[in-house]
């Protein structure tokens, strides 16, 4: 083979690798959207504690999210439809006359998968 017919060989192979990113390249640009939970804290106050978050839907269609609470093995279960691009703020107040052992379990779904789970432990009655 000529030296002249490499080049045009690779030369070729190179423009075709163009073509072919060219094609790819819509495919490649989209980022996959998730859901998360943000800006959890639990905050203690005078008569017991708060517990907040936020979930933010960055998907491009509506989401069902149910938040299971369990305040010393006692269950609490919220569901909420979170708008495409939307956020919804969970806000639950735990008295202190709730808390007996101090373990209080958060646990997040979005259509029945986890999304977040923790576990706190609260100082009781003082």
């Amino acid at each position: 083979m000529s030296k002249s017919r490499v080049i045009f060989v690779i030369l070729l192979l190179i423009l075709g690798g163009l073509v072919a990113g060219l094609f790819l390249l819509p495919f490649a640009g989209k980022e996959t959207s998730y859901s998360v939970v943000q800006q959890e804290g639990v905050l203690r106050t005078a008569n017991g504690w708060v517990v907040q978050f936020d979930i933010v839907n960055s998907e491009d269609q509506d989401k069902n999210y149910t938040v299971n609470l369990l305040v010393d093995d006692r269950p609490s279960a919220i569901t909420a439809l979170v708008r495409a691009g939307g956020i919804f703020t969970y806000i639950r107040s735990i008295d202190r006359s709730q808390v007996t052992g101090g373990k209080v379990s958060l646990s997040v779904y979005k259509d029945n998968l986890p999304v977040r789970e923790a576990t706190y432990y609260l100082q009781g009655k003082e």
